[in-house]
């Protein structure tokens, strides 16, 4: 196909990696027919360009900001690629792997609340869920450490917060941080 060529001759291209992300996005995003071999294509592609971005430090607000909508608009088996590819690399700064491993471990234990009340999950339900929270509240916590300007670690920790498993901040402590820091 038209989108198989296109890819072919990209991977063979001198074009920077974040050309080569958006047009894999794109492929991926409005072909018919995506191939496991296209997605993998992909998270390759993105954690070369996150490799090539952590070196440049004017950009990394810009590529935050596309890491955090490539994040939003993907399942979950990719997100666990794109963790495990950023895991894997020496060259990702460390923020980008604290946020992303905090947003998936929230992630999976809002997954296995599977939107119940507490009051119907069974006591193992439940501490499933909260060691999920605590351990990502404890990544996305160290993210704002070492970049406290960023938005993207407070606006996931919001969601901590209101569960009551944050006993410092409140919801909106987050949610000011999350404003203050990035206006």
């Amino acid at each position: 196909s038209l989108w198989t060529q296109c890819l072919e001759q990209l991977r063979t291209s001198q074009y920077p990696q974040i050309i080569q992300v958006y047009l894999r996005l794109f492929v991926v995003d409005f072909s018919s027919s995506v191939s496991k071999g296209h997605k993998d294509a992909l998270l390759v592609s993105i954690v070369r360009w996150l490799e090539e971005a952590s070196t440049e430090q004017q950009w990394l607000d810009c590529v935050h900001f596309k890491l955090a909508g490539i994040w939003e608009v993907n399942d979950i088996t990719f997100r666990d690629g794109l963790v495990v590819g950023c895991l894997k690399s020496e060259k990702i700064e460390p923020f980008i792997k604290h946020w992303l491993t905090g947003q998936r471990l929230l992630d999976q234990a809002w997954g296995e609340r599977r939107g119940r009340y507490a009051s119907n999950m069974s006591r193992g339900d439940q501490l499933t869920f909260q060691k999920g929270i605590q351990m990502g509240k404890a990544h996305l916590e160290y993210a704002c450490l070492l970049r406290p300007d960023s938005p993207h670690p407070p606006i996931r920790l919001i969601s901590v917060a209101m569960t009551g498993h944050d006993r410092v901040y409140e919801p909106v402590d987050w949610f000011r941080r999350s404003v203050e820091t990035h206006y």
